[in-house]
């Protein structure tokens, strides 16, 4: 969050950005049939789409990639999505998307671009979808008292 309640250097045109924004987050959901295409190409002929890590672009191997993909509508650019993973909860594969606000409805159909410039390059669907995306109940109103244990005798 932003303080404006002290003079700082760009204080002016950081609020301007603050009450005129060009992009918020939103969820997308990626479509089920082109993810399988993603992975049915790494058995096929032929040059395969890059690697799709699965559940999600973050490797454990002792550091941490960062992965993202242009959004498309109508071939224009209105978004980047990142931090895509596998939720195995809601079994879809999802990523979060700064876009462009007048994008940003939940049910807008858009193209996430995956692979690399020079790569073969996937045009995946996705769906907008609510913000934040898992809608259960936070962590920090459980009651720890009502999880069910073990009793000692």
């Amino acid at each position: 969050m932003i303080n404006f309640n002290h003079d700082f250097v760009g204080k002016e045109a950081l609020k301007k950005l603050v009450d005129n924004p060009k992009r918020m987050m939103v969820t997308l959901s990626w479509n089920k049939e082109n993810i399988l295409d993603i992975h049915a190409s790494q058995y096929e002929q032929g040059e395969p789409y890059p690697n799709m890590d699965v559940p999600s672009d973050k490797s454990y191997h002792g550091y941490y990639q960062y992965h993202d993909d242009q959004v498309l509508k109508d071939r224009k650019l209105i978004g980047i999505s990142s931090s895509r993973t596998y939720s195995y909860y809601y079994r879809e594969m999802v990523s979060l998307c700064s876009i462009d606000i007048e994008y940003g409805d939940i049910g807008t159909e858009v193209i996430i671009l995956w692979g690399d410039p020079g790569t073969r390059q996937k045009e995946i669907q996705a769906t907008v979808t609510r913000f934040p995306f898992f809608d259960e109940g936070r962590n920090q109103d459980v009651d720890v008292t009502k999880i069910p244990r073990i009793l000692k005798k």
